[in-house]
C-alpha cells in the first residue's frame, strides 16, 4: 500500500528545559529574585451569610421551567 496518512496532535504542551547553572541566565543579562509566599494565615473566610432554607421543588432545571 503506498497511501501516506498524516495525524494532526489535538492537545500539545511546550515543556521548558530545566537549566542546572544559574550562571547562564546571569550571562544572558537576567536577574534571579527570590519571592517569600504568603501562608494560609492570610486567608479570610468571606462572609456570605447564613444558607438559604429551601422549601419547595427546583423551578428550573437545566433551563427548563418547571410548572
Amino acid at each position: 500500500n503506498s497511501l501516506t496518512y498524516y495525524v494532526k496532535g489535538l492537545d500539545k504542551e511546550v515543556r521548558m528545559m530545566a537549566e542546572s547553572d544559574p550562571a547562564t541566565c546571569t550571562t544572558a543579562g537576567l536577574t534571579l529574585t527570590s519571592y517569600t509566599l504568603p501562608d494560609a494565615s492570610l486567608v479570610v473566610a468571606p462572609d456570605i451569610g447564613t444558607e438559604p432554607t429551601v422549601d419547595g421543588a427546583p423551578a428550573v432545571i437545566a433551563g427548563i421551567v418547571q410548572e
